[in-house]
């Protein structure tokens, strides 16, 4: 029913939506903290896309018909936010509906902001220098905290969505962990520290392992080696001797985004 009123007022001026566009953009919303059900995260692009004011200025009666037959299939996994409570009324009321246009302004989330403002700044020096693992300044991390904590969102609001994460009390390493880190660029600064040393198929799959742990963590550092899953690897033995070389990689991935 929701989508049908936004539908109809693409072919009837008279038909006023109301705060309908902000339940869809809602209920995305509750839908997307629920991307570890299989089901929500098939349909995550659709669940992200209609979260974006530039879906709605430019909705078409295809689109919100592909929406609408996307989600309906998962929106029962919305009914424990009912918590099961019941209403009997027996009241008598009229229906009126409000010829009066409202114009209705899409709310994001702060996540979607973060990721609205990284893909439209790529080119921003600060951003480069974190994905080519450049040295920060702490004129660049000041900066980083102002754009997350006041002009993309509260410092609440980056809280709440980085609790319980290791990159919580640094934004670079949060923007790693959104953006994703270039790996080719990783091995290269890798090889610096051995001279050009060829690495064996081993110690590639190792390398890729902590790449991975770092776009998964935003950082790390030679304490992590102790926790699961690099624990379970026998880094000494694979690098031999060049396992000081590995452990000075290391120190430079989670120094160059500190200030």
């Amino acid at each position: 029913m929701v989508m049908l009123h936004i539908m109809l007022a693409h072919i009837n001026t008279t038909v006023s939506v109301g705060q309908f566009r902000q339940v869809v953009v809602n209920v995305a919303a509750i839908l997307e903290k629920k991307a570890t059900v299989p089901a929500v995260m098939a349909h995550i692009n659709t669940i992200r896309m209609v979260q974006t004011p530039q879906f709605w200025e430019n909705e078409s009666l295809d689109a919100l018909e592909s929406v609408r037959r996307e989600l309906r299939e998962i929106v029962h996994l919305l009914k424990e936010q009912r918590q099961n409570k019941k209403f009997v009324i027996d009241i008598e009321d009229e229906y009126t509906s409000s010829k009066a246009p409202v114009n209705v302004v899409i709310q994001t989330t702060y996540k979607q902001r973060v990721i609205d403002y990284l893909a439209e700044n790529s080119n921003n020096e600060t951003l480069r220098k974190i994905q080519n693992f450049e040295q920060l300044t702490a004129a660049d991390i000041q900066e980083l905290e102002r754009i997350f904590f006041e002009e993309l969102g509260t410092k609440d609001e980056y809280n709440a969505l980085t609790e319980g994460h290791p990159y919580k009390n640094n934004v670079a390493a949060f923007i790693r962990v959104i953006n994703g880190i270039d790996h080719k660029k990783a091995l290269q600064i890798y090889q610096q520290f051995v001279d050009g040393y060829d690495l064996t198929s081993e110690q590639e799959q190792y390398l890729k392992n902590i790449i991975d742990y770092v776009s998964m963590n935003g950082d790390i550092e030679t304490k992590n080696f102790m926790e699961y899953p690099l624990k379970q690897y026998n880094w000494r033995t694979i690098f031999g001797d060049h396992f000081v070389n590995l452990k000075d990689f290391i120190k430079q991935i989670h120094e160059v985004i500190s200030a």
